[in-house]
């Protein structure tokens, strides 16, 4: 499957900053060639003009928040046979297109849903899940690579950072519905291509990092800061569908409870809660409506592929500790400005925990202390060598990252 094109479409509104350390990610993909289309607003596209060094194929102007139009757009100019989505605020591993297309290796399968790592990069944000005859879902619990078939009764939701379908499929189903501007797209275009016999595959080891970042809707804290549009979706999703009253109910009260945990950490106050709650009993109300008509999406753009100067074909290692990071950093920065891969493990001589994350510079990183907690399902003190401690996180990482031999400092 390596040989089939593959379209990366990216959708941002007022993240330049995130958009850009996205970009920055996918140009160390181990696949050989795709191309990336950018549907973003004005401003966010003029930073990235000035940045010669970010793998961007297209780009397109759009200033509405409305994800699912901008989705449709970037499938529009898409020339691939698969079309993989992620977030602006998401980081994908290396090996993140190349798992994708193995879930495509059926030719019965239309969509492929890969597992999220949250903020820390350790805990499981998506790991797989079941949409229900009642709307909910249901966690799939699995850990290996699953194709979930229609004829087996069973609706698969990809989510919408970490997935890819086949372009034909989603032309022949007219693409998102442009009436979910946030919140259920996935989920309805899940429950569209059930309905149309087609399958689903998850594959856990198609990994992405997603950090969650503030928008026009989320405090950076990602406290709510208005319910309407997430109202709005619940109400149509349950209407078009043909859902019981039930379905808006359970997403009021998951919406309250959320409201009520951020009062309780000191991110809303008292009076906002009410606020919001209104906010979302009004978009549930609204009527199922697209103001924005959808783009013809019948015949594919032309292939585009990324430029970059050298394809990475496994990572490079680098570690050492704390306290000599910054000597580090700079030989990471050099590696990446040629091109590869590089992930830096830095420990220090504490129990601290572990978090992963993805420098702007163009890297992957791992710190923690030598005897802290990585997995939060794991001991809260672990007594470990400098070599055996980094030979389990590096082995924790090697299906994705696909480790050269290390380079110590």
């Amino acid at each position: 499957m390596r040989d089939v094109r593959v379209s990366v479409v990216i959708v941002s509104h007022k993240r330049p900053q995130a958009l850009a350390r996205c970009l920055t990610a996918l140009k160390f993909q181990f696949l050989p060639i795709f191309e990336c289309v950018v549907v973003a607003d004005s401003g966010a596209l003029a930073e990235l003009a000035a940045r010669a060094d970010l793998p961007v194929s297209k780009t397109i102007t759009f200033e509405r928040p409305n994800i699912a139009a901008a989705r449709n757009l970037g499938l529009q100019a898409s020339g691939g046979e698969v079309v993989a989505f992620i977030d602006d605020d998401a980081i994908a591993e290396p090996t993140w297109l190349e798992e994708l297309l193995r879930g495509f290796e059926d030719d019965t399968v239309a969509a492929v849903g890969g597992f999220v790592w949250g903020r820390n990069g350790f805990d499981l944000q998506y790991s797989g899940a079941q949409i229900t005859s009642s709307g909910q879902e249901i966690d799939l619990n699995i850990t290996t690579s699953t194709i979930f078939r229609a004829s087996d009764g069973i609706c698969t939701k990809t989510v919408g950072t970490n997935c890819a379908f086949r372009r034909d499929v989603l032309v022949a189903l007219g693409g998102f519905d442009q009436s979910f501007a946030y919140f259920l797209d996935e989920t309805d275009m899940n429950l569209r291509l059930f309905e149309a016999g087609h399958s689903t595959a998850i594959v856990p080891q198609a990994l992405v990092h997603h950090e969650t970042q503030a928008s026009w809707f989320r405090g950076a804290d990602r406290r709510p800061l208005d319910l309407h549009v997430i109202g709005r979706s619940v109400g149509c999703f349950q209407r078009k569908h043909g859902l019981a009253r039930d379905f808006v109910d359970h997403h009021g009260q998951h919406q309250l409870r959320r409201c009520h945990q951020a009062l309780i950490d000191g991110r809303l106050e008292p009076r906002d809660i009410a606020l919001r709650m209104a906010e979302f009993w009004s978009g549930a109300a609204a009527e199922h409506n697209s103001s924005i008509p959808s783009p013809d999406l019948s015949e594919a753009s032309e292939f585009l592929p990324i430029k970059r100067p050298i394809q990475p074909v496994q990572s490079h290692i680098l570690v050492g500790w704390w306290l000599g990071r910054h000597s580090i950093f700079a030989q990471a920065r050099t590696l990446a400005k040629q091109g590869d891969a590089v992930s830096v493990f830095l420990f220090s001589r504490t129990s601290i925990f572990h978090k992963r994350w993805f420098h702007s510079d163009g890297f992957w990183i791992q710190s923690g202390g030598l005897f802290g907690r990585s997995h939060r399902t794991g001991p809260l003190l672990r007594l470990a060598s400098f070599e055996k401690r980094l030979g389990a996180e590096t082995l924790d990482l090697q299906t994705c990252r696909k480790f050269m031999p290390r380079r110590d400092q």
